[in-house]
């Protein structure tokens, strides 16, 4: 029962966490877009991800935000090595890519193509090395249903860390996004 009852928890969880992430930004960097109204109109081909959650059409970045989240496994809170729990992650954040890359493909019909793209996915969960190069080629591999092509672009924060973040005025954001990534892509490279 109370298995059961934890796992209900966690996949109801995902909505209010998205809620919660939206009204940050909408808070440090309005106005904010929903994927879901946005391309709403779009056909989903069959093995395509979804889009990614929201986009931030910043000055100079658009930056596209996607939010998982992560069950904790007894494993993971005890620090014990998991390879299965470390590959299920690995697993998510590369499926998150995909929805980030494809929510940039649909921007291409916008007027954005000398703006920076910049990916941004909120996890709830701690996954220390999310950004390493080392994570990238896994991400790329485990992603390779989706076609994941270029994460260096996209940003790993856990949500602690994204609520330091949205503290800042939206050009402050931008700044630090676009340094972390070095030169993101623009639209039209994607």
């Amino acid at each position: 029962q109370g298995r059961k009852a934890r796992g209900q928890f966690l996949t109801e969880f995902g909505a209010p966490l998205s809620e919660y992430v939206g009204r940050l930004l909408d808070h440090a960097m309005p106005p904010v877009e929903k994927c879901d109204e946005t391309f709403a109109h779009l056909p989903k081909r069959a093995n395509e991800p979804k889009h990614a959650d929201f986009i931030v059409e910043g000055p100079s970045a658009t930056i596209v935000v996607e939010c998982k989240r992560f069950a904790f496994t007894q494993h993971m809170l005890t620090r014990d090595f998991d390879p299965a729990a470390i590959n299920a992650r690995v697993g998510r954040i590369a499926e998150a890519f995909a929805q980030i890359e494809r929510t940039f493909r649909a921007l291409e019909d916008r007027d954005i193509a000398t703006q920076d793209m910049i990916g941004l996915l909120v996890v709830y969960g701690k996954f220390p090395a999310a950004n390493s190069i080392l994570m990238w080629e896994e991400y790329r591999r485990q992603g390779t249903e989706w076609q994941v092509q270029a994460p260096e672009n996209i940003i790993v924060l856990d949500l602690d860390e994204f609520e330091v973040l949205m503290a800042n005025d939206s050009a402050l954001v931008e700044e630090i996004l676009r340094h972390i990534v070095g030169t993101p892509l623009r639209a039209a490279d994607v």
